[in-house]
């Protein structure tokens, strides 16, 4: 299965330039992040929008965190798409045969700034599609990036769809979940959430992102392709 994110998180990866925000959205992002994921993420966020693109190590200098605290902190960022990481390759010297990839992080401010409208964005999907649309819509804007059938679980443990379930009453869909497929309750939610994901994909609500990164010196720490 694939992770998933939400398209209006993560529209502007992959542009190759960073706007530069003014003092207050900067403060803003700042408190945003801190609010959502704690002081050492509001840490990194500050260093990077004060200093823009910064290796792992150059953040552990920068911030003054411990070395696991600041790749944890990272980690959370690029769950949640407000840190975009980039392979830079340097050219090698001249007695040296392999070129020397690094990763850098860039801060996306833009999209940090997007939580203050995902109140707005969840009412949208409701009245637009419907509410089991708005589920999976709000699994992505709360966990950040997920696989498939990760975003599936989390929609139907939700007390909307169990309620349902158990009162017999029908879905969004006009159907029974039980009547779905009768295998197991696994294949059933997955039968009854794929075509509404995929409803989200079309609409472009969601989209389909790579998550092949590197972390401290040179050592690979995710290599996956998520939707978010």
């Amino acid at each position: 299965s694939v992770p998933i994110m939400m398209e209006n998180v993560s529209n502007n990866a992959g542009q190759g330039f960073t706007i530069e925000p003014d003092p207050d959205a900067a403060n803003l992002s700042c408190a945003l992040v801190v609010d959502s994921f704690g002081q050492d993420s509001g840490t990194v966020c500050k260093a990077l929008i004060q200093r823009g693109q910064r290796t792992l190590r150059e953040l552990i200098r920068d911030t003054g965190l411990r070395p696991s605290r600041c790749q944890q902190a990272l980690l959370v960022l690029i769950q949640h798409n407000c840190v975009l990481p980039r392979q830079v390759q340097h050219k090698p010297h001249v007695f040296e045969i392999h070129t020397d990839n690094e990763v850098s992080y860039e801060i996306q401010t833009e999209q940090v700034l997007h939580r203050l409208r995902y109140p707005r964005f969840l009412l949208h999907v409701r009245e637009c599609m419907s509410k089991t649309h708005e589920l999976l819509v709000e699994g992505l804007l709360e966990h950040g990036r997920l696989r498939s059938h990760q975003l599936f679980a989390r929609a139907a443990a939700r007390p909307y769809f169990i309620e349902q379930k158990k009162s017999g009453l029908p879905l969004d869909k006009g159907e029974h979940l039980d009547t779905v497929i009768s295998r197991s309750l696994q294949m059933a939610t997955d039968a009854y959430f794929f075509p509404v994901f995929l409803q989200l994909v079309e609409g472009r609500f969601v989209e389909r992102v790579p998550v092949t990164f590197a972390f401290a010196w040179n050592q690979p720490l995710l290599s996956s392709t998520d939707y978010s």
